[in-house]
């Protein structure tokens, strides 16, 4: 996983494929439960050339205004620049699981 620390870098991360944006705040609990989940997807998807982003929203509050974060943990699914998805709160490994599928 990528850690962002600027809204430049998430900008030349965001160039993939397919790219799992995972807003989220080191004081927030469910936001700690998703990080094994997003670990275990980019560790299970390395040959797919996904990328995993973690970005602090307190860190990086003009990419969470940019992107209308209001709850966290929010995952934003980005291909080719474009949101495909934008999923708030800790859902099942197999559901992040089958948005790869379905796009790749």
């Amino acid at each position: 996983m990528i850690e962002i620390t600027s809204k430049a870098q998430f900008m030349d991360e965001i160039v993939n494929d397919l790219v799992f944006a995972d807003f989220y705040a080191d004081w927030c609990w469910p936001c700690r439960m998703l990080t094994p989940i997003m670990h275990e997807l980019a560790e299970e998807n390395v040959q797919n050339n996904i990328k995993f982003l973690k970005i602090n929203v307190d860190e990086n509050p003009d990419l969470a205004a940019q992107y209308g974060i209001v709850s966290i943990p929010t995952v934003i699914v980005f291909k080719d620049w474009e949101i495909m998805q934008t999923m708030t709160w800790v859902n099942p490994k197999e559901i992040y699981q089958q948005i790869i599928n379905e796009t790749l």
